[in-house]
């Protein structure tokens, strides 16, 4: 298992985007 998170496809929002800021990161990989 791996520490990191890369999805397979990008949601239109972040397009254009390299990174996830922290709290992007948090947001979308958190437990809902």
């Amino acid at each position: 298992m791996s520490a990191s998170y890369t999805p397979l496809e990008r949601p239109d929002e972040l397009a254009g985007k390299a990174l996830y800021t922290p709290q992007e990161a948090v947001e979308g990989f958190s437990d809902p």
